[in-house]
């Protein structure tokens, strides 16, 4: 099964939870306290980061939070029954419910929350593309890139919906009550209806756990929050006609009209500021101490009212640390007239050992759950805002670039070394001709030959021989020599015979090799059948009149077997500059060492 890491970076902490299936294996929350001239947002990066590297997870499938409060959520129908039709077209729809913002500047995602006569109700979420992009570096910044970048309150249903508490009848709302969000989830017959998240300032009232007075069983708005919740409803509406009216008002009573005097308007703001008690106000201080509930309940009947009318609800299931408040079931039971209870996620926490970190999972970890479960594929209800510009690259997609570069370099590279061995194949194909008409041409000369004669047996047999030799050279195999035949040095050695003037020369054969020594000392040899013993000295001599290339020669002659002719053999010793000056390079300070390079005569 895979494995899945969820974070969410939000009242006040980072939590990092790990979901294999559906089962927890490691869990931890970290409070974000800045150190000495650390921004927060540093700070909650260095915390991430500390927890990546104490439980080693990089390399994991991961998804993170986007807080809903940060967003533009929309509920609006759609003439389409399928989400692909709803994919294609959704940012043309967005449009018109987006006045504070261009398209151009938000993602845009949508849940598909009900369906009639092939119409959807859907829930839009716009994310700004600045609010994205912050987010994203927040997490990069604690060296984390999260395939998924999911609301916070669709994680939160996806951790509802994995429990036991999750229903297919009957309605429920789910709150989590955080240290400085507050997120609800209406649920009907086991499908997400209608999201809420707003921001709260209840940290000092959850660190001190003090005890809430009861409620009484209708409640109003706490004090600042009716005049300036009916306002707020009131412009809402007004937004909305206008929308529907295409910028204008549809008549005068269609149409809830606000009126506000500068010193009204003057009074509210002061009010909502902190000035006079307000929704937002931190809960400390006597009657004062209920203000969040009354606020949660104020923002549930006013978001759930027109879903909720006439069907009641059938249960509250509260999370995060505001659930653990004292009297916390009790208010929201009397309130709604609903059982109230805490949200059950005990089922995933089998294998964490520490019944404390279960404890604490329990409390403030449902969005870091429902996160991991849906990197861990254990979902596939949520929202993604990695889009765009903003959208995931795997690995791989990183490497793609460089890696097209490489291979780009690395086929420029081959295809040259082909085209260079090609080149020197043909060049290897075309000296081997070259040399092989050049040896016959030599022998035709040496022993006076027209071209219309052939050529005797056994020097048509040697001719044969060396071509084989030359075809192995060029084409390569182990203990070649470096060097080719030199032609040159024949063709002068030749010369200084025929200047000898030996009468019935019979045959004569010449033998060029080289030895790679020390010095790079070339040695080869001629033989060949006179009358005369003394034929020998008279080559010998002739040679070394004429021949540049030899520096010293070793006369023998012994009686011929098959015939009353002497044998006559030189040993030749060449001089350093042979090969140079065969190749074509003498006087150029070329080591004898050096590549070979045949340059040989046409006739």
């Amino acid at each position: 099964m895979k494995s899945g890491v969820g974070i969410d970076i939000s009242n006040g902490a980072v939590t990092v939870a790990v979901v294999r299936g559906a089962a927890v294996e490691t869990f931890e929350s970290r409070p974000i306290v800045p150190r000495e001239d650390e921004r927060p947002k540093d700070a909650a990066a260095r915390e991430l980061r500390e927890i990546f590297r104490t439980h080693e997870l990089a390399g994991y499938t991961s998804a993170a939070s986007l807080e809903a409060r940060e967003c533009i959520l929309r509920e609006l129908v759609v003439p389409f029954a399928t989400e692909d039709k709803i994919r294609r077209m959704i940012r043309f729809e967005a449009e018109n419910y987006l006045h504070a913002c261009a398209i151009e500047d938000v993602i845009v995602d949508f849940f598909k929350v009900d369906t009639l006569d092939g119409k959807s109700g859907i829930l839009l979420t716009a994310a700004r593309k600045d609010v994205v992009r912050d987010r994203l570096a927040l997490f990069q910044g604690g060296g984390v890139d999260p395939e998924i970048l999911d609301l916070d309150v669709m994680a939160l249903y996806s951790a509802f919906k994995t429990g036991p508490q999750w229903k297919a009848e009957g309605t429920a709302l789910v709150v989590d009550i955080g240290t400085d969000t507050v997120r609800m989830l209406l649920v009907v017959n086991g499908m997400l209806r209608k999201v809420r998240a707003f921001r709260v300032r209840a940290g000092d009232l959850l660190a001190s756990g003090r005890r809430l007075p009861a409620p009484e069983e209708t409640p109003g708005a706490a004090p600042g929050e009716s005049l300036l919740g009916e306002l707020e409803e009131r412009f809402a509406a007004i937004d909305r006609e206008l929308a529907q009216a295409g910028g204008a008002p549809q008549g005068a009573g269609d149409v809830p009209i606000a009126i506000v005097s500068e010193d009204d308007f003057a009074a509210l703001r002061d009010a909502e500021g902190g000035d006079a008690p307000s929704a937002a106000a931190s809960p400390a201080g006597g009657d004062g101490g209920s203000a969040l509930f009354d606020r949660i309940l104020s923002e549930a009947r006013r978001t759930f009212a027109s879903t909720l009318y006439g069907r009641g609800l059938d249960a509250v299931l509260l999370c995060g640390p505001g659930s653990t408040l004292p009297e916390a079931c009790e208010f929201f039971r009397k309130s709604f007239g609903a059982d109230a209870h805490r949200l059950d996620l005990e089922a995933m926490f089998e294998k964490l050992e520490d019944r404390n970190v279960a404890a604490q999972a329990q409390t403030g970890g449902a969005v870091a759950l429902g996160l991991a479960l849906r990197a861990a594929g254990g979902t596939a209800d949520g929202l993604d805002f990695r889009k765009d510009e903003f959208r995931y690259e795997k690995r791989f997609a990183k490497l793609r670039i460089p890696l097209l570069v490489a291979g780009a370099l690395l086929f420029g590279s081959l295809f040259l070394n082909v085209l260079f061995l090609k080149q020197t194949t043909e060049r290897y194909a075309a000296t081997y001709d070259d040399v092989r008409t050049a040896s016959v041409g030599l022998v035709r000369t040496t022993f006076n030959l027209a071209d219309s004669q052939r050529l005797p047996y056994r020097l048509a047999a040697y001719v044969d021989s060396e071509a084989q030799r030359l075809e192995q050279l060029f084409k390569g195999g182990s203990g070649i020599p470096e060097y080719l035949v030199f032609l040159d040095l024949a063709a002068d050695v030749s010369e200084a015979v025929k200047k000898a003037e030996v009468p019935n020369l019979v045959m004569m054969k010449i033998e060029l090799k080289t030895e790679i020594q020390k010095r790079g000392v070339g040695a080869g040899s001629i033989a060949f059948l006179s009358d005369e013993a003394t034929a020998v000295d008279r080559v010998r001599e002739a040679i070394l009149r004429h021949s540049q290339y030899v520096d010293a020669l070793k006369p023998t002659t012994r009686p011929h077997r098959a015939s009353q002719r002497v044998e006559c053999i030189l040993d030749l010793e060449f001089k350093e500059s042979v090969i140079n000056k065969t190749s074509g390079t003498a006087g150029k300070g070329k080591s004898l060492l050096g590549p070979p390079r045949l340059t040989p005569k046409r006739k």
